[in-house]
């Protein structure tokens, strides 16, 4: 049996595409819930250096209606010299129905040079 759905259940976007300013590494994100359930949210931003060392930048857990989107959700962290890759994780628990839904964006080859 498919589900037929008009978009996707689970879908996080940057609503402030990530940048660094100095040895600042900054933007935001919003998750929206498609599917017709409440959902039980966690969101994780998290960068990762080149020597897989990760730093999270924001952790949010909240429970999100059907149908609703998140306001955004800032992160602005300092973090040491290096090059990092960007991942926004959404995660969309319905106990109900024993159903878990995801999305990811990630962002590779950000760059802290000074401090």
């Amino acid at each position: 049996l498919l589900v037929s759905s008009a978009g996707p259940l689970l879908a996080i976007r940057w609503t402030d595409r990530p940048h660094i300013s100095l040895d600042h590494l900054a933007g935001a994100v919003r998750v929206k819930n498609g599917s017709k359930d409440k959902i039980e949210l966690t969101v994780i931003v998290v960068a990762v250096n080149e020597i897989g060392k990760a730093f999270a930048l924001r952790y949010e857990h909240l429970a999100l209606p059907k149908g609703a989107e998140t306001p955004d959700l800032k992160f602005d962290s300092s973090l040491p010299l290096g090059q990092y890759t960007l991942h926004a994780d959404a995660v969309g628990e319905v106990p109900a129905k024993n159903a878990i839904y995801r999305d990811r964006r990630q962002l590779e080859r950000l760059t802290v040079e000074s401090q």
